[in-house]
Order: structure tokens, then C-alpha cells, then sequence
């Protein structure tokens, strides 16, 4: 994938990017956010150590939704629907060999749920996590100033110290205290009119429960705001715990945030094959063949409404895990 600045050359491109972006060869990007409604298993595989089926994580110790996940969650939406293949790409190798139409990102952690002492819970994010947040804002194209804003508000924080959203110190504070995950005694610095701001691009529904750490913080936090449960077999004629089938395993609990990148291009379907399609997709088929931008508004009419869907994702869907809210977030 190649990044190019509109700015300047491709050298020029800074790690953290502020001007505006294109992909190539996509002709169009969006973010979108995943929020956790129940809690999520996107599994690694069994592992050895405490927890047997662990959640998947980034090269940062931090939890993750691989882009495989979400593709194949998305997919399941088209089941059946004409443009299944040309937009996923095909499930076995056939004759005609081609790829999708769209490109999808591994979903970063935004935000994580945390236990609070008092007033229950509150979502926390750093400076680190929300620069990768300002990494795919940038190639979607999306005003990134508030996250900047955001980021900023940060500076001198220790690890010791907490800020928090409008509002939330008559919630939460314990004699100028933030009790979090029963262990952690952070100092309130302040509250943050920026944290506030953030928390609406987020969408979140009790802004004042986003709050701000220091990164040095946010491994221990998170290992210790995962769930981790113990889950037996059962013997199907007896009903009785099948000797040796206990094991545990984690999950990425209710109200976590995370965000994607997709980047649409378009349709690589032969032109015979668009000549087997009835008039009327013929036309829309001819369409997202030119245009990525069809594709996108294609894939978005079938998955959103108002900007707004829900995915199941991971394991254990029939045991209420992984049902996610999927927001799209407006570009500049």
C-alpha cells in the first residue's frame, strides 16, 4: 500500500500524520468504531500460563481485533448477496482468480473499561494509544485536532496522576482520589474540557466517564481490566463435569472501544462476468467498477443505518460474547 502525502513527497511523510492523505491504489477510507456491547473472545489460540485461550494482542502487549475477524464478520452481512465475491474476494479458488474490493485494518484499543471505587466504572486511554487513533483518522482524512487537543491536555502527567472528563469528580473522586481496578490510587490533576471533546468523537454516551493515564500505565491496567473465567465440559448422558475438561479463558469486557481503517477500491470483476448480471446490477455493478467511492457507499448502505451497525465478532456468539456497535466517524 503506498502513502502518499498531497503535501509533499513521500518522504516528507512524518510518523505521526497530520495533512491530509490518500491510499493508493483505494480510491476512498473510513473509520469506524468498534464498541463492545457484551464481552468479546477474539481468541490466540491456546497458550501456556494462567489462561489457556487468551485474547488476541498487538505487538504491544495490547488487546486487538485481528482485520481477518472483522472481514469475515462483515462478510456474513452479504451472505447471498450478488456482489458477495467481488467485494470479499472469493472463498476457494476458482477459474477466474481475482481480490476484493476493500482492505481492512486490525482494529486498535481507543478506550478501555476499567472498575472504579466509586461511581462503578470509567473508560481509560493515554497519549500512545490515542496517537495510533491519530494515525487512521489521518488516512481517512478526518479532522484529528480534537485528539490532538486531547494528547496535549496531557502533558506532565505523571504516573501517579489522573485527568478526568467534565463532570466526573463528583462521580468518582474519593478525597482527591481515583480508586481504579481496586489497586491503582491515582491523584486527580484536573478536569479536561479536551477529554470531554474527545468523548463526543467517540461517540460515548456518559462522557464523563473517559478518563486520562499515563502510558506506563496502560499494560498493568488493562491485564487487569480483562475478564478471565473458568469454563468446564460437560458429559451430554450425565450432565455431570467431564473429568479434565476445565480450562480458562479471557475476554475484552463490555463498553471497550476500538477502531478500524477500511480502504475501498474498486470492483476487479471481469466484464463478462458483469454481462451474466440482471439490467439493474449491471448498471451498479459497471458503476463500482469505476468508482471506489461506489463500493464504499454500496458497503455502508448494506451494514449501516444512519451510521450505525452492529457485528458479531470472535467466539462463543451462542453464550452472548461479541456483539459490537459499529459507528462510522464523520470526515472533515
Amino acid at each position: 500500500m503506498l502513502i502518499k502525502n498531497l503535501k509533499g513527497s513521500i518522504s516528507d511523510i512524518p510518523i505521526i500524520m497530520t495533512d491530509k492523505v490518500e491510499l493508493e491504489p483505494y480510491g476512498g477510507s473510513s473509520l469506524y468504531l468498534l464498541n463492545t456491547i457484551t464481552p468479546l473472545h477474539v481468541g490466540a489460540g491456546r497458550a501456556v500460563g494462567l489462561v489457556d485461550l487468551p485474547v488476541e494482542r498487538d505487538g504491544f502487549g495490547l488487546p486487538t481485533i485481528p482485520s481477518s475477524g472483522i472481514k469475515g464478520a462483515l462478510r456474513e452481512h452479504f451472505r447471498g448477496n450478488p456482489f458477495e465475491t467481488a467485494i470479499f474476494g472469493q472463498r476457494v479458488q476458482e477459474v477466474e482468480s481475482y481480490a476484493g474490493a476493500l482492505t481492512i485494518l486490525d482494529a486498535l484499543l481507543v478506550a478501555m473499561p476499567v472498575r472504579s471505587l466509586k461511581g462503578v466504572w470509567a473508560l481509560a486511554t493515554s497519549p500512545f494509544i490515542l496517537r495510533r487513533l491519530k494515525e487512521y483518522m489521518s488516512c481517512a482524512n478526518i479532522d484529528s485536532r480534537e485528539v490532538e487537543n486531547a494528547i496535549n491536555a496531557f502533558g506532565g502527567l505523571t504516573p501517579n496522576e489522573v485527568i478526568l472528563s467534565e463532570g466526573a469528580r463528583e462521580i468518582m473522586e474519593i478525597d482527591g482520589d481515583l480508586i481504579i481496578n481496586e489497586e491503582f490510587k491515582l491523584a486527580i490533576r484536573g478536569e479536561s474540557n479536551e477529554l470531554t471533546e474527545l468523548a463526543k468523537i467517540l461517540h460515548l454516551p456518559e462522557s464523563y466517564r473517559l478518563i486520562g493515564i499515563h502510558d506506563d500505565l496502560v499494560r498493568p491496567i488493562v491485564e487487569r481490566s480483562l475478564l478471565r473465567r473458568a469454563r468446564i465440559k460437560l458429559q451430554p448422558e450425565t450432565k455431570t463435569v467431564e473429568g479434565g475438561a476445565l480450562w480458562y479463558e479471557e475476554d475484552v469486557p463490555a463498553n471497550t472501544v476500538f477502531a478500524t481503517l477500511i480502504a475501498y477500491g474498486k470492483l476487479r470483476i471481469s466484464d463478462d462476468r458483469i454481462k451474466e448480471l440482471s439490467e439493474d446490477l449491471k448498471k451498479e455493478a459497471e458503476g463500482m467498477k469505476k468508482d471506489a467511492g461506489k463500493v464504499r457507499e454500496y458497503v455502508e448502505s448494506k451494514m449501516l443505518k444512519n451510521g450505525l451497525g452492529y457485528l458479531i465478532l470472535g467466539g462463543h456468539e451462542t453464550i452472548g460474547r461479541g456483539l459490537v456497535k459499529l459507528l462510522k466517524v464523520k470526515q472533515s
